[in-house]
């Protein structure tokens, strides 16, 4: 599997200060995504999604071109392509190599979910809600995502509840409505926490009408 991003992250663990070099940690995220994947994640996201995947918020299609390469069917959607240049987590002044798409990411937002109900749905790094100057469209895209999804599988790759990552309310959801299947780690600058959790939807009681 050719994945650039993991071997520029193990060059930069090489150098002392790396886990404190915000410049170097913000260049490769805004360059290549905001979670590191390795062969094992792809391999665990392709085979729990024998259906397809519906990524959104997926930012240069990073994870997308990676699970594509290992035989997964993946959409990707990014309500602000890269190749617009105001995409606000994927900025050429922030990394030293021209921002670029590594995959087709059409253009569309939270509600592109619907199109597609039999895939897995894919978020990754989903912004936080903790900055009210944050548009509300980008602070809300987790829940609104998982709100308008009718599938029954989720791959989450972000933080722990309490962190930086997804929505108060997109985690509130997560406790109710879903049953964590699998968590593997991702590799992480120090304090990071990333993980990619699998989520399988908690069955509905019988009897019990959803309206």
């Amino acid at each position: 599997m050719n994945n650039p991003y993991l071997t520029l992250f193990r060059e930069a663990l090489k150098q002392p200060d790396a886990h404190d070099d915000w410049d170097l940690q913000w260049s490769l995220a805004h360059r290549f995504s905001w979670a590191v994947p390795t062969e094992r994640t792809i391999r665990e996201i392709r085979d729990f999604s024998p259906l397809g995947i519906v990524e959104i918020g997926a930012g240069t299609g990073y994870w997308a071109s990676l699970l594509k390469e290992s035989g997964a069917d993946v959409i990707a959607y990014d309500s602000n392509p890269v190749e617009l240049g105001t995409n606000r987590y994927h900025r050429n002044e922030k990394t030293s190599e021209p921002v670029k798409s590594f995959t087709t990411v059409l253009a569309g937002g939270a509600r592109a979910v619907v199109r597609h109900p039999e895939r897995a749905l894919m978020l990754c790094w989903p912004p936080h809600d903790w900055n009210a100057n944050t548009p509300y469209a980008v602070r809300s895209m987790s829940n609104r995502a998982l709100a308008h999804f009718k599938g029954d599988r989720l791959i989450y790759i972000g933080q722990p509840e309490g962190g930086i990552t997804g929505s108060r309310k997109f985690h509130q959801m997560l406790r109710a409505s879903w049953v964590l299947i699998r968590k593997v780690r991702t590799p992480n600058f120090r304090g990071k926490r990333t993980s990619v959790y699998l989520f399988q939807r908690r069955p509905q009681p019988e009897g019990l009408i959803q309206i």
